[in-house]
């Protein structure tokens, strides 16, 4: 039997942080977020020192969201983007198979 790996990415979160990130229903554990933020922190930290226009959370989160996605070799995932049309920061995602304006 074949089974896919889906990931999903929403914002906001209702009751707890991980809800916003999930494969196959399940939540990324604190651990797994953990593990993630203490990866990308250093570069997160060196950029906010070098520029001017600082990491905003949501694309510290998108960026953790598609680090576990790609951990997990998700067949496809359900991205919510956020708010900042051109600018957000789920456009670096460039396949787009199906998608709702």
């Amino acid at each position: 039997m074949l089974v896919l790996q889906s990931g999903k990415y929403i914002s906001p979160h209702l009751v707890k942080y991980n809800e916003r990130i999930s494969v196959n229903n399940q939540e990324i554990t604190d651990k797994e977020m953990s593990d993630i933020l203490e990866k990308i922190a250093p570069k997160v930290i060196e950029y906010n020192n070098t520029h001017e226009i600082k990491v905003k959370e949501f694309e510290v989160v998108t960026t953790l969201a598609l680090i576990y996605f790609a951990d997990k070799n998700c067949d496809f995932v359900v991205l919510e983007t956020g708010l900042g049309g051109c600018d957000d920061c789920t456009n670096i995602v460039t396949r787009n198979d199906f998608s709702y304006n």
